[in-house]
């Protein structure tokens, strides 16, 4: 008896098995228990895309940049010279307008007159230079063409050498001094490698703490800036700091990041970049002896 119990127990056991097995088949080819009945209460709320077509400008006050004492001078230097041109202009049609009639009324006489006269040939006209065709020609003989790239207070001549070598000193520096910023930024700006612009460069000439200076060859032309830049020469020699004429004002801005153009840079430290201004220094020497030598070429 117990041997035929046992039997039927597994048999039951093995038939309920095979009725759950086809319960779950069943369930997983029922395609309707996979439906998913939307609730009518639950909204869908839309996306709403937001059209971007202007950056909103920020609230509250905007202090407009001032502008610099020098930057003022030239300016209304400027000004004055277009004053100054467009007077000339209109002087110059007057006069035009004026010898056009006087030379329409000597025609009709001179036809008259001129009917039964042999012609006769005009003598040479001998021209008068003025002062600036002078100086042009001057300094076209002498190689010695300053121009706007080449003003007249640079006092040696600007080489390719001397570019590049000051290109890598302001990568250098620029480089130096933003890892100072990064690692600490309050002892960065006690221990700059560098200062720009004219007011700067003058206070820290005086107290005697530059050891390099760079001065852009293309300042516009004013009479402030021209007497600015000699008294900065004439400091640089007093306390024999060299001072190197190289590369633009756009370039000098564009190596240091700055948005504007920069006129003059005036360097504390050098350190790590020795052998690349101690070549530039070379090379300037050179081009300033051969810069004296044609000067004094013109004189003798």
């Amino acid at each position: 008896m117990g041997n035929e119990d046992l039997m039927n127990n597994s048999k039951a056991e093995k038939h309920l098995e095979q009725k759950r097995k086809s319960k779950k088949i069943k369930k997983f080819y029922n395609l309707l228990d996979f439906v998913v009945v939307k609730n009518k209460n639950t909204k869908t709320q839309k996306i709403k895309y937001v059209k971007v077509s202007k950056q909103t400008q920020k609230r509250g006050k905007i202090r407009k940049k001032k502008i610099t004492t020098i930057k003022k001078r030239i300016l209304r230097e400027r000004n004055e010279k277009k004053i100054k041109m467009e007077e000339d202009l209109v002087n110059q049609i007057d006069l035009l307008i004026m010898n056009e009639g006087k030379a329409d009324e000597s025609k009709c006489c001179d036809d008259l007159n001129n009917q039964f006269t042999e012609l006769k040939v005009s003598e040479p006209v001998e021209l008068n230079l003025s002062q600036e065709s002078e100086e042009v020609q001057y300094n076209n003989l002498n190689h010695i063409q300053h121009s706007r790239n080449f003003r007249e207070y640079c006092d040696h001549f600007i080489t390719q050498d001397i570019k590049k070598f000051t290109e890598l000193i302001f990568k250098d520096l620029f480089k130096f001094q933003e890892n100072k910023f990064q690692q600490n930024p309050v002892k960065a700006k006690a221990n700059k490698r560098y200062v720009v612009g004219f007011k700067e460069v003058k206070k820290f000439l005086i107290a005697k703490r530059l050891k390099l200076m760079f001065i852009a060859p293309d300042l516009a032309r004013s009479k402030e800036v021209d007497a600015i830049v000699n008294d900065i020469k004439i400091l640089a020699i007093e306390h024999n700091v060299p001072y190197v004429f190289s590369i633009k004002r756009r370039h000098i801005g564009y190596l240091l990041l700055k948005k504007v153009p920069v006129s003059i840079v005036g360097i504390f430290d050098y350190q790590g970049t020795t052998d690349n201004v101690n070549s530039l220094l070379k090379s300037v020497q050179t081009e300033r002896n051969n810069y004296k030598s044609k000067i004094k070429g013109v004189f003798l």
